[in-house]
Parts: structure tokens; C-alpha cells; sequence
């Protein structure tokens, strides 16, 4: 029998290129001893970029992007209505075709009220390897999508594993 325990940890993100400031061990330093002997660190609480228009979530199996998604959804969509924004969030792995995952992002019902809206839309997407490792054309549907939507209004949210991400996608969301 498999025992698994859940832990109330944060969570922080950090650019690829940035300072995460592991001790010895791996873990996080605090902030204060860690700030002493190397600078301020790049890994930050997701309420600190929430705004930040894309954002892709990457980090080995196992490490809890998913976790995170389910744990800080209430939490994060109240915060994000009370500021009247609106949020869509979508598990990628339960779909296995492009015309499901296009439907499903942007024939929803909310993604509808914001093209004739004023409002933000914060659009969380887990699962993106799972769903990329069936539809290998999904990053290009993606961006071909996005492409006709007023993308200034739009936060993107995308949790994958490292090693599934596709640069593709990331050079394409650069450009929009």
C-alpha cells in the first residue's frame, strides 16, 4: 500500500535563466541568509508575476505542477474576480485531438464573454505534455488560435513537463 502524504509548501517560479538560491541540500534559503551572500534570488510567489501575459509552468514528473494547479485554483480565481478579471482553467490531458482542445479553450463560454468584453481572461492550461505527446500539432493550433485573438487582454498559464516543452510554442508566444 502506497501512502501519500501532502504537504501545504509554496511554491515559487524562477525565468529559466534565473537565481533560484538552493542550499546544500536542494531546498530554498531563506530570502534573508541568502540575499547576505548572493543577491536577491529570481524565485517568486506566483501572486508577485500574476500578471505577466505568458508564463509556462515547467518542472520534472512529480514535482507537483499539477498539484499546484488544483490546490490554488479557488484561491487564485477569487483574486482574480475580485480584481474583474475572469479565469479558464483546462486539464489538456483529458483530450486526445486538436479540434477537442480548441473547442475546449476557446468555444468556452468565458472565453466567449471575453472577446466581447473589456476584461482580462487568465487562462490555465495543465497538462500540456500529455496532451502534446497525442495531438503533436497542438502548439501550432495553439498559436494559430491565439494569433486571432485580441492576445492583450490575455494571460497564458501553461503547466508541462521540462522535457516535453516545445521551443516552437515558446518562440511563437514571443512573437504574439
Amino acid at each position: 500500500m502506497i501512502f501519500r502524504k501532502k504537504y501545504d509548501i509554496e511554491r515559487f517560479w524562477c525565468p529559466p535563466d534565473g537565481v533560484v538560491g538552493l542550499d546544500e541540500s536542494g531546498f530554498l534559503r531563506d530570502r534573508d541568509t541568502f540575499t547576505v551572500w548572493m543577491g536577491e534570488p529570481d524565485s517568486v510567489p506566483f501572486e508577485y508575476i500574476e500578471d505577466v501575459p505568458v508564463l509556462a509552468l515547467l518542472g520534472e514528473p512529480g514535482t507537483g505542477k499539477s498539484q499546484w494547479f488544483q490546490d490554488v485554483r479557488a484561491k487564485v480565481g477569487e483574486c482574480l474576480r475580485q480584481k474583474g478579471h475572469q479565469d479558464l482553467w483546462i486539464d489538456l490531458g483529458l483530450y486526445d485531438s486538436a479540434s477537442d482542445v480548441i473547442d475546449a479553450v476557446f468555444q468556452n463560454e468565458k472565453f466567449a464573454e471575453w472577446i466581447n468584453g473589456k476584461h482580462c481572461l487568465h487562462v490555465f492550461l495543465d497538462s500540456f505534455d500529455e496532451c502534446h505527446s497525442r495531438v503533436d500539432v497542438l502548439p501550432k493550433r495553439l498559436l494559430s488560435e491565439l494569433s486571432r485573438q485580441p492576445v492583450e487582454r490575455l494571460c497564458l498559464r501553461i503547466l508541462c513537463r521540462t522535457s516535453e516543452w516545445p521551443q516552437s510554442l515558446e518562440e511563437g508566444l514571443r512573437k504574439l
